[in-house]
This record gives structure tokens, sequence and C-alpha cells, in this order.
């Protein structure tokens, strides 16, 4: 985006950080260290950092808190601003405990669509999903919307499939089973059987 469209104003990054300075320090080491950015940094020369640290602001938050873990003022300031929000932030650990999966895969992306509403200049909000939501289809596969409660496994399953064998996604009823189940157990127990429950989901 920083080298194709020139007039972008400033990206807001979303960085989990203890503080505002271990968020500039993971910007400065993680961030603009990446294979990424060799381009734009061959574009600018020794003003590249420079350049960078002008356009990206980082912000102190988290999908997986209220708000976005950002404090009232700077969520507030950010929704005045922002016209494109482009949500990456994923966990995809296959053995993850399932309530922290849940949390942000799922429940990540529904605060920050609640935080887009606030967002009076949005334009655009996109989601790019996880590495893995393929499932076991192959070849060219084309971009199809999925509704509310759709599963690739329904749309994967064949006319001769019964009804009843095709699962379906309640998003809802998933996050209730794993709440319920931490309530349940004991709390030296609840890591591994949040594990097991994500492998059999």
């Amino acid at each position: 985006m920083l080298r194709t469209v020139h007039d972008v104003g400033k990206i807001f990054l979303l960085i989990k950080a203890k503080n505002k300075e271990a968020a500039i320090h993971r910007l400065k080491t993680e961030i603009l260290e990446l294979e990424l950015f060799k381009c734009l940094e061959q574009m600018h020369g020794k003003s590249f950092k420079a350049f960078m640290m002008r356009k990206l602001v980082p912000v102190v938050g988290n999908v997986c808190e209220s708000n976005l873990g950002m404090d009232p003022y700077t969520a507030n300031e950010i929704a005045k601003e922002v016209d494109v929000i482009i949500n990456s932030a994923a966990n995809t650990t296959f053995d993850e405990r399932y309530d922290v999966a849940l949390n942000t895969n799922t429940s990540g992306p529904s605060r920050l669509l609640g935080f887009a509403k606030k967002c009076k200049k949005l334009s655009l909000f996109l989601h790019v999903s996880t590495a893995y939501v393929n499932g076991e289809r192959q070849g060219l596969i084309m971009e199809k919307p999925f509704h509310m409660g759709q599963t690739i496994a329904e749309e994967s399953a064949t006319s001769e499939s019964p009804p009843e064998s095709i699962p379906v996604l309640d998003i809802i009823a998933e996050i209730e089973l794993a709440s319920d189940l931490k309530l349940s157990m004991h709390e030296n127990v609840v890591a591994q059987k949040m594990i097991e429950l994500g492998l059999q989901r």
C-alpha cells in the first residue's frame, strides 16, 4: 500500500505491547525489518526509516480485549480519522486452546467490526482470513462468499451426504460451549481440555 498508494496519510497499526515504547520497538525491530519492505527501502534509501515512521503509527492494543485494548481517547481519535480497516490478526496454531483460538479468530474480528461501526469516514472493512480456510479442497478455488452459519464442510458435501451429517456452524453455541466447559473444570486441567476440544472441533 505504501508503495503503490501515494496519498496514504498514515496507517495505524494495532500492536500487542505493554506500552507505547514497546509498541514502537516492535514496529522498528519486527515490522520494518520484514522482507516485504525491502523494495520501499530501495526506493527511499537513507530516508526509508523516517518515511516509515511518518506513515506507520503504532497503537497499543489487542483484538482479544474490549475496545481493542485501546484507551478511550486513542480509540476515539482513530475512529475520527480512519477510512480503511484491514484485519489480519489471527491465531494459526493447530493445537491452541479452543477458548483462546475462538477469542482471537472469532470474537476478535467481531470486536473490530464493532469498532469499525464507530468510524464515520470508513469506506472499506477488509478481513484477511487465517491461513487455513480451504479445508481439503484442491485445485483452483474461486472465491465465494459464505453466509452466516455456512461451513466449508457443507460447501464440499456431495448430494449423497445425508443433511444430518453436515456440521452446522453456530458461533454463539461454540463460544458458550468453551465458556461452560472452562467453568466446569478445575484450573489445572482447563488448558489440556481446551486443547482437546479445539482438536475435536
